[in-house]
């Protein structure tokens, strides 16, 4: 088998930097009324921690991939799954609400393993892993999707 080298993979954050908006306007607000309105200060200091939350929470987080198996890592959970426990590779769309999701799946022979979003990571990142689990586990029911995704051909519906 050809050996992996460890390489780790960050979601892209860029999108989060339009989140920074109320902060601007709190800066805005806070040097042109002389700190007057402390209400108003307040509320977009509120607003304005939750895209920097989000933004640290996507900091702390990637995906890794070595010649052992592959890692997604949160600051508050980490999964592993070993290239040779991964039976099942497949992509499912979650709805939530009004809005969905597209998950990355691995699997091993119970079912249980570990998922990430893929729209959080650039095709480079996502042809990296595709091309990892094809060539440490050919043998495993691995989506056609996927297979492509190793070869370089992405569906435009997945991100």
């Amino acid at each position: 088998m050809i050996p992996i080298q460890t390489t780790y993979l960050k979601p892209r954050s860029g999108f989060m930097l339009i989140g920074l908006l109320p902060l601007g306007v709190l800066i805005y607000v806070m040097m042109n009324t002389n700190g007057d309105d402390k209400q108003l200060m307040l509320v977009f200091s509120l607003i304005s921690l939750i895209p920097l939350g989000m933004f640290f929470f996507h900091a702390k987080s990637y995906v890794m991939i070595d010649n052992d198996g592959i890692t997604h890592k949160t600051p508050f959970r980490q999964r592993t799954i070993g290239w040779n426990e991964v039976t099942r590779s497949y992509f499912k769309i979650r709805h939530t609400g009004k809005s969905s999701q597209r998950l990355w799946y691995f699997e091993n022979v119970v079912g249980k393993g570990l998922s990430f979003t893929t729209g959080l990571y650039s095709r480079k990142s996502l042809r990296a892993v595709a091309e990892a689990l094809v060539t440490k586990r050919p043998q495993a029911e691995i989506d056609q999707k996927i297979r492509n995704i190793a070869e370089g051909n992405f569906p435009w519906y997945i991100f």
